[in-house]
């Protein structure tokens, strides 16, 4: 709305005042009708057009909805989640009732992604007995007030309420959370959950009464739990309240029982700026940061006073009346929110007597109008704080034209009784003072110009906001920040402001290649910079890691990173660009195969800054076609890009395919590309990524869209979907159990993924993305041992979840995610060596408040140690092991499977201790019953993750460790901790044991600015490098067949005998010799300056090239000979890298690392390692860093070149086939 004007103060300022107009809509704001709110309601969802709609709503037919005239909040029925979470019942939706005549039911602007209430990590769900998966029945949803009652039937309601009530039987949102079951944490619990919308409310109420034990009584008789302040004010950590003194020695005294933590698995999503009072918008990067430093976050959780999230049109904010909310858990997967907690002394009876009775606590969940202000409103009133208005105009500074879409940023002034203090004349100082005197930006809220509801872009703003001193600063889209204005807030008063913005500046630019045609573009503006920095063409390219000044992050700049302050994507190479004015070092790029444009642009204000730019290509990809086969897009809870935009940024990357692959939705981003007229440069189908909570993703593409379709056709792996429409199928009841529901199999989704096929089974490409990322990724989650392909590698849920058990796991999917985003620990295996020397050196850097730059340049520096690998460390890697046996089963009569050295052995005799056994044996623990075997004389003897240790009277195997103590050549790879397995060398064990899965690359991109599209891609050689030439269907085959380069940067080819990739090389009996060619190109704007080549997984050899562009070699080399004499089938792969100190990145150009990667695995991992508890023991090691905060290293790797040299027909791996696949 428009706010009253100080239409004096305002005259005196610039000679200006509101027109008439703006008296008039005050005038008719001010009429008030006296009626009554309007009535809440509450009904289910019959069709879409009853639904609330916006870029992350999800709620369908079936589902409910309450509205009260003022807002509408949707919560999905029983059955699946198709949001984040696993379970129906959640809050899924949220918007305000829109009269705008463009938005309605159906199509609003929500933009939350879903909320699940949660009391010791539990949620309502399905499940019967924490000991196993329960009764889908269970969980049930209905309609307790529709809003025509005389009065409302949910206590406390107004008259005319509308509610919903959910009521469930706890269960683990995630199955990895049952380990917390050994520590006693109290885990049986019920749950009744009332969503309460009274009339003319701005916010719902979600009111949850938990039942301890499953008891169902009377909820009259409750037990309110208290606030988590006490637990904030004490210091104690979320494991400190929810086991108490239970793992105490006997001998030690117990004070303190397994308590109670409740609150919401909240998960706001991509779509909304996450903003916090005190850190402001940077509240998730400082939640980042202390995870960098080392921090155990469960341990040390953060405590805000409430929980903002700012979208388009609409904005929301999660807390508590009763105290603070703590945030223990904030991670791109999942946000874990506690507002209350009850914790007993065992010898306190009053406290222990409370928990026979439910356990209520109540929070608030508001909608506002797009800014933090009036979604903090309904929470102010409600706690009674004091607040006064603040309301005003915002104006440009030079023609005093209204200013639509800024924020005002409000912030704590503590010097306001102390005149002597330095009064910050910019912004940017007033940060460095409160940073530096006050220990944070003390940000308080912030208010929207021209929300999105206000009819009039005149550039006012209005909002609560709580008694005190403050500054105000103006931050607005394309201009610098205003300069801090000095006000006070009264209680119950009106403070009002006429703010003028930055001034605005603007670049308008054409882009041509080298033909004089418009080109597609991505400019890069880094900057502003220092008068005297070096800009332009043949500067040196600074080695930048810190925030753009342009983008602070408190006030809400969002983060890139290498001080870029903007991004431009092109398609027809024209175009305009509002930025801050300022001096900025100007990059324009065309992906990999072109040059780039440099220059030194001035921007000045006010006036537009001009820009032509020229790039040519440098890369002859002659016959190939870039793609990038997993990326994100709105229709993903975790992304917020348009189809349209992302169709732009392929086509201004010069990525010629791509396949948008949303989690649990099928998308299709064709329509966009048709719509853009763009399909000339790019072939776009649609995906999906299917997205199991923790039983590993799995992509497939091209896919039928089906528009009518929930999820348009997606499949439902929980299957529980399905089992509500047929509840006797065999896997509903799986094992017998009733109701036991058993998510789909891996076979069953690859299955499902090609009969969605869109032009058949035959032609849709199955892979299986990141398989080593924790929760996310099949290997990991299956157990596949990194160092025999064998199912015994522990992890942090098997056994845990009822669906990773090897005879589930299926190697029927068609190709291999080897590079996931920017994600370069994911790479290579470290070795023990280097994991531990960073570790140390690290430490050190961190104990010395080293700056940023350091700490990036510590990661460069031993990532480069991962990526490139060594004679030695190839040794320590021995790709030539295999094992013989894991069990008996797999030797002959009167032999025992030795488990240390995976070989069969004669049985020894039965033993207790290593004396019962004759010298030269020793007693072997891990057979039953114990016998004895031979003594290791070496590593040698011992499988590839054991060591041969001799430090007792008898030598035997041990397992390894990542610790100093260890061969540093040796592969560090430790499950349950951020030490990441390396894919290629999974990859490499994989093609020796004969399992044949193309390599990819893929960005997996979620937003534009710092997981850019085709960083990495794929270049797969169809015959042609002309979009318009290729079907999909091309694409698809070529990626089948291995004609693949997976790559972030390099081109690089590999021949044998004349043979390209993806073909096999067949030698005639006797036949040794081979020769091997490379060729790798590059653009001119970074470096390449090694390459490697592999034959069987042994370095062979490794090649310094020089720093330029295209370098080409051969060389002769015979393959080795077996034991037996014979010849081995053989394959070849071709590495090619850019990390010496002297070889530039891609930095600026694509954008770095700032940050190492947080996930829920990495949480869970810092905080259980430390637990003296075997069971977590056996599954967590202690966490060690990985270097990974980096600017990203050109790397690229080709796919096998096969050699056929054993007169047996086909490639045949030459180890034989894994453990992995043994029985099948």
């Amino acid at each position: 709305m428009t706010p009253r004007s100080e239409e004096g103060r305002f005259r005196e300022r610039d000679g200006r005042r509101p027109g008439p107009w703006c008296w008039l809509l005050v005038a008719l704001a001010a009429c008030s009708t006296g009626e009554p709110p309007e009535r809440g309601r509450a009904f289910r969802i019959g069709s879409r057009v009853e639904a609330i709609g916006g870029p992350a709503a999800i709620a369908e037919a079936g589902d409910y909805v309450l509205e009260n005239g003022v807002i509408r909040v949707a919560i999905l029925q029983e059955g699946n989640s198709p949001g984040p979470g696993m379970f129906g019942g959640s809050l899924v939706d949220l918007d305000r009732v829109r009269r705008d005549g463009v938005h309605r039911p159906g199509a609003g602007l929500d933009a939350f992604a879903e909320l699940m209430p949660m009391v010791n990590l539990m949620v309502p769900g399905y499940r019967d007995d924490p000991r196993r998966r329960s009764h889908f029945e269970t969980l049930s949803v209905e309609i307790a007030a529709d809003g025509s009652e005389p009065e409302c039937p949910v206590e406390g309601g107004a008259r005319g309420c509308a509610a919903v009530v959910v009521r469930g039987k706890g269960d683990r949102l995630v199955e990895a959370l049952g380990m917390i079951e050994q520590l006693q944490v109290r885990m049986n619990l019920s749950f009744e959950t009332t969503y309460l919308l009274d009339p003319g409310a701005d916010y719902v109420r979600v009111r949850t009464d938990v039942f301890i034990d499953n008891r169902w009584v009377d909820s009259g008789d409750v037990y309110g739990l208290p606030s988590v302040r006490s637990f904030v004010d004490d210091g104690l950590g979320v494991l400190d309240v929810l086991v108490g003194d239970a793992l105490r020695p006997a001998e030690e005294p117990k004070v303190w029982q397994p308590g109670f933590l409740a609150g919401d698995f909240l998960l706001m999503g991509k779509k909304v700026k996450i903003f916090a009072a005190g850190a402001g918008y940077d509240f998730p990067n400082q939640f980042q940061r202390l995870f960098d430093e080392g921090r155990d976050l469960l341990g040390s959780p953060q405590a805000v006073d409430s929980l903002v999230g700012v979208g388009r049109g609409v904005s929301y904010a999660y807390g508590s009346l009763d105290g603070p909310t703590i945030i223990p858990i904030f991670t791109g997967e999942f946000t874990g929110a506690f507002t209350h907690g009850l914790r007993c002394a065992y010898e306190d009876a009053a406290c222990i007597a409370a928990e026979a009775r439910p356990l209520r606590y109540e929070r608030i969940l508001t909608v506002g109008r797009g800014d933090v202000a009036s979604a903090l409103a309904p929470l102010y009133r409600l706690r009674g704080t004091p607040v006064g208005t603040v309301q005003g105009w915002v104006y440009d500074p030079r023609t005093g034209a209204p200013v639509s879409g800024a924020e005002v940023i409000v912030l704590a002034d503590p010097w306001a009784t102390d005149p002597a203090h330095e009064f910050p004349a910019r912004a940017e100082r007033l940060l460095e003072l409160l940073e530096a005197e006050r220990g944070g930006p003390g940000v308080v809220t912030a208010l929207g110009s021209d929300l999105a509801d206000d009819p009039v872009p005149d550039g006012s703003f209005e909002g609560p906001v709580p008694r005190g001193a403050y500054f105000a600063v103006v931050r607005a889209p394309g201009r610098g920040l205003s300069a801090p204005v000095r006000f006070t807030v009264n209680a119950g008063g009106t403070t009002r402001l006429s703010l003028f913005a930055g001034h605005p500046g603007r670049v308008d630019y054409e882009v041509f290649d080298e033909t004089g045609s418009s080109s597609p573009a991505k400019l890069t503006f880094v900057g502003p910079i220092e008068p005297d920095a070096p800009c332009g063409p043949g500067a040196p390219i600074p080695h930048l890691t810190a925030q753009s000044s342009a983008r602070p992050l408190p006030l809400g700049g969002g983060e890139i990173g290498n001080r870029v302050a903007a991004l431009a994507f092109t398609a027809d190479g024209k175009g305009s660009v509002e930025l801050e004015p300022g001096r900025y070092d100007l990059w324009v790029s065309r992906g990999f195969e072109y040059s780039v444009h440099r220059q030194c642009l001035e921007v000045p204000p006010y006036t537009a800054a001009r820009v032509t730019a020229a790039l040519r290509r440098e890369v002859d990809t002659t016959g190939w076609v870039s793609g990038d086969f997993h990326m994100h897009g709105v229709n993903s809870y975790d992304a917020d890009t348009t189809y349209e935009q992302r169709v732009i940024s392929a086509a201004a990357e010069n990525v010629e395919a791509i396949a948008v692959t949303d989690h649990d939705v099928i998308t299709d981003p064709g329509r966009a590309a048709e719509a853009l007229g763009l399909r000339h440069r790019v072939l776009a189908v649609a995906g999906e990524e299917v997205t199991p909570i923790e039983t590993g993703h799995i992509i497939g593409f091209p896919l039928r869209y089906d528009e009518r379709a929930p999820e348009h056709g997606a499949i439902d792996w929980t299957r529980r979907d399905a089992c509500l429409a047929d509840p006797g199928m065999e896997d509903c009841n799986h094992g017998g159990t009733e109701g036991y529901v058993l998510p789909l199999r891996p076979q069953e989704v690859f299955d499902r993924l090609r009969e969605l096929g869109a032009h058949g089974p035959g032609e849709t490409l199955v892979f299986a993305p990141h398989p080593r990322d924790g929760f996310f990724g099949l290997f990991d989650q299956f157990g596949l041992n990194h160092f025999d392909l064998s199912w015994n590698s522990p992890g942090l849920i098997r056994g845990q979840h009822p669906l990773l058990r090897p005879e589930y796991f299926s190697w029927d999917f068609d190709a291999l995610e080897l590079f996931n985003s920017k994600r370069p620990e994911m790479i290579r295996t470290p070795t023990a060596g280097e994991i531990s020397n960073f570790a140390h050196d690290l430490q050190a850097l961190r104990a010395a408040r080293a700056p940023e730059r350091d700490v990036a340049d510590l990661h460069r520096a031993y990532m480069t140690d991962v990526l490139t690998r060594t004679s030695a460390e190839e040794r320590a890697l021995r790709f030539d092991f295999a094992p013989q046996c894991l069990t008996a089963a797999q030797c002959g009569a009167g032999e025992m499977c030795d488990p240390q050295q995976q070989r069969c052995v004669p049985e020894g005799a039965t033993c207790t201790v290593d004396t019962d056994c004759p010298l030269g044996q020793a007693c072997e623990y891990a057979v039953r019953p114990y016998r004895c075997t031979a003594e290791c004389r070496g590593d040698t003897d011992c499988r590839l993750d054991y060591r041969c240790d001799t430090s007792g009277e008898r030598a035997r195997c041990v397992r390894r460790a990542c610790a100093v103590t260890e061969d540093p050549d040796y592969p560090c790879a430790q499950s349950g901790s951020p030490v990441r397995i390396g894919v290629i060398d999974d990859w490499f064990r994989l093609l020796n044991h004969g399992i044949v899965k193309p390599g990819l690359g893929n960005s997996d991109s979620h937003v534009l600015s710092s997981l850019e599209t085709g960083c990495p891609r794929n270049w797969l050689r169809v015959g042609s490098d002309d979009p318009r030439a290729v079907e999909i269907s091309d694409v698809v085959a070529a990626a089948k067949a291995g004609r693949v380069i997976a790559s972030y940067g390099p081109f690089v080819e590999l021949f044998v005998d004349g043979r390209p990739i993806g073909e096999t090389v067949r030698l005639e009996e006797g036949e040794r010799r081979v020769t091997v060619e490379v060729r790798a190109q590059w653009p001119s704007w970074f470096d390449v300056d090694r390459i490697e080549v592999y034959r069987s997984g042994e370095l062979h050899p490794e090649i310094y090239v020089p720093l330029r562009s295209p370098a080409t070699f051969s060389f002769e080399d015979e393959l080795p000979l077996r034991e037996d004499g014979t010849v081995a089938d053989a394959w070849y792969v071709a590495v090619a890298m850019g990390v010496g100190a002297a070889a530039r990145s891609l930095s600026p150009v694509y954008t770095p690392n700032r940050h190492p990667y947080l996930g829920f695995s990495q949480v869970v991992a810092v905080t259980f390692a430390s637990i003296d508890d075997p069971l977590i023991s056996a599954v967590l090691s202690m966490p060690l860093p990985v270097p990974e905060q980096v600017e990203v290293l050109p790397y690229a790797i080709t796919n096998p070149v096969f050699v056929d040299a054993d007169g047996v027909e086909g490639f045949q791996g030459p180890l034989g086939p894994a453990p992995a696949t043994w029985g099948e």
